[in-house]
């Protein structure tokens, strides 16, 4: 207990805050927002419990005037700040990611439901003419019967797709990359986690193989996102944004059966 006149906080005496603690009570609430998306919130909140959804969510306490607090800070007291801060900001990066996947979750049930997308029922490859399911793809382009895509022109893009639950893939993508830089830098995430791959040089092409664990698949209902970041882009083209990514020519999902 903090002695009559001291400076000291009583909440220097505590036990520093656990992130696990933290994103484990946080996964445990049902409905999760930002202030920077409030009406995002609002809106998932009225449609799951059938309630109007509102066309205008008004801010009365908002301050059109206010100041960021940060701003004029040095880079050295910034530094403090996030010092002080660690576990705010990993909660707050873990709920912008609980965010997402609850968004992408709902989506992809949506879709289920009304028979837009099934679950294949062995190995599967996706046409590169058709709808892409996903998202940081341009429109499909085709030459002699041969269809790719391009992604961009942001570094990351997405496949999106309802697997089974009771069995692994192996996931195998074969593409092109004219950067000077190559795709060295590579990194590929499944549904968040970060996974382990082989890479390797085809003739004029490279190839991207790596498996997808039954376990990851039955924590998510068999929904399988995959997140590739293709690292520091080119530099930019003023006549073809598409050399900013990479050149996409197959992607197929094999079954592994037990």
């Amino acid at each position: 207990m903090c002695s009559p006149g001291s400076s000291v906080d009583a909440g220097d005496h505590e036990n520093p805050p656990a992130f696990q603690l933290a994103a484990d009570r946080l996964e445990t609430i049902e409905y999760v927002g930002v202030t920077e998306d409030l009406g995002g919130l609002v809106s998932a909140m009225a449609r799951d419990m059938n309630f109007h959804p509102p066309l205008y969510f008004p801010f009365v306490n908002e301050n059109p005037e206010r100041l960021d607090p940060l701003r004029g800070l040095t880079e050295q007291e910034l530094d403090i700040v996030r010092e002080h801060n660690k576990v705010d900001l990993q909660l707050y990066e873990f709920a912008r990611k609980l965010m997402e996947w609850r968004n992408f979750d709902h989506a992809m049930r949506h879709l289920v439901r009304g028979g837009v997308y099934q679950v294949p029922p062995g190995s599967f490859e996706i046409k590169m003419a058709d709808i892409m399911p996903g998202s940081g793809w341009y429109m499909a382009e085709s030459s002699d019967g041969i269809s790719w895509r391009w992604t961009g022109p942001g570094r990351n893009f997405t496949i999106e797709v309802p697997l089974r639950q009771d069995v692994s893939y192996r996931f195998d993508m074969t593409f092109s990359d004219p950067r000077p830089s190559g795709p060295g830098n590579l990194t590929v995430e499944i549904n968040d986690y970060p996974i382990p791959f082989e890479l390797w040089p085809e003739g004029p092409f490279y190839r991207c193989v790596l498996v997808i664990e039954q376990m990851l698949l039955a924590k998510s209902s068999g929904f399988c996102r995959i997140q590739i970041d293709t690292g520091e882009t080119g530099q930019l083209s003023e006549t073809d944004l598409r050399l900013l990514g990479i050149s996409v020519r197959r992607i197929e999902f094999v079954c592994l059966e037990p």
